[in-house]
């Protein structure tokens, strides 16, 4: 929930200054609050963060008021909003969670110093507790922070808990093949060619019968079954592209892997406008109703045309 670049990218933008994993479409995060405060906006909370470049939000919930007003957070998710984007519950999900307080004036997290239970140094993590971590190494985390040592959620015991789906309750293990894309999505620049290879694996108990790659609102690509890990090439789109397996076996169960999120970003060229007119006897060539499609700052070079057949002074 920082602002640095991936893989550790911004969540919503509450400046925390710790750093977490750029989940890049295989994940959520979502920020529980009370939006009835104003602060912050009632629209970065109790809703789904799905992916974080480009930010995208899913399904919305509700706090229960009455655990609330006890002190509690108690919310309740539909399993098929979180299959969605992260697969079906078929092993375990890694679950992270931290503490912090707004501010009063943008929404940002309240800056912990010496006077709140932490230090004065301005980079230090504005959080007060954070689950899953050992009891010393949080406190090292937390109020030892450094320039060269970052803050970091990224693994189990240092942030990250797993939690196989049978822990939570019956019902809640998802069956079917379990399939999955291996390869990480990405943010791609337009300098970086647009094909890519989908590293894809796939295990059903019983035989395996449809196998198909799927993308954005296109029709499914029917893949082969021959060995249950392959690479598959595919050509990006301009814009977002999301990828994900769905397979089905004998039994007709369906199993449905993560997305993976690859966005192709176009530097598309300017539309140049220029509208001469006619001020105080010379000519003038106004070019500010220039646009760019992609809301980039515009330069303008002006140059005079040597073949021109008229004298330009």
């Amino acid at each position: 929930m920082s602002d640095i670049a991936p893989p550790y990218a911004p969540t919503a933008s509450f400046n925390l200054e710790m750093d977490f994993p750029d989940w890049n479409g295989r994940g959520v995060a979502f920020v529980l609050g009370d939006t009835t405060h104003g602060v912050p906006s009632p629209a970065a909370l109790n809703t789904l963060y799905l992916s974080r470049v480009p930010l995208s939000y899913g399904a919305e919930f509700e706090l229960d008021p009455q655990a609330y007003a006890d002190g509690r957070f108690v919310f309740r998710l539909a399993r098929a909003d979180l299959e969605a984007v992260m697969g079906n519950y078929q092993s375990e999900w890694f679950y992270a969670c931290c503490v912090f307080l707004a501010n009063s004036v943008d929404g940002d997290a309240f800056e912990v110093d010496s006077l709140t239970g932490g230090s004065d140094d301005t980079g230090e993590p504005d959080i007060y507790d954070a689950l899953f971590w050992p009891p010393r190494l949080q406190r090292v985390v937390l109020r030892n922070w450094s320039d060269n040592r970052t803050a970091t959620f990224d693994t189990a015991r240092r942030g990250f808990a797993a939690v196989h789906p049978d822990s939570i309750g019956p019902n809640v293990l998802h069956s079917g093949p379990v399939v999955r894309i291996l390869t990480k999505g990405m943010h791609v620049a337009p300098t970086i060619l647009p094909e890519k290879e989908l590293i894809c694996t796939f295990h059903s108990d019983t035989t395996l019968v449809a196998l198909n790659l799927c993308r954005n609102d296109n029709p499914p690509v029917s893949l082969p079954m021959t060995d249950d890990t392959f690479s598959v090439d595919v050509t990006l789109e301009e814009g977002v592209n999301l990828f994900w397996l769905e397979g089905i076996d004998a039994s007709a169960d369906t199993g449905r892997s993560a997305r993976t999120v690859f966005e192709l970003v176009v530097n598309h060229q300017p539309d140049p406008v220029i509208a001469p007119r006619v001020e105080a006897g010379e000519g003038v060539l106004d070019g500010s109703g220039s646009t760019d499609p992609d809301s980039d700052n515009l330069t303008f070079l002006w140059a005079v045309d040597t073949n021109n057949p008229e004298e330009v002074t």
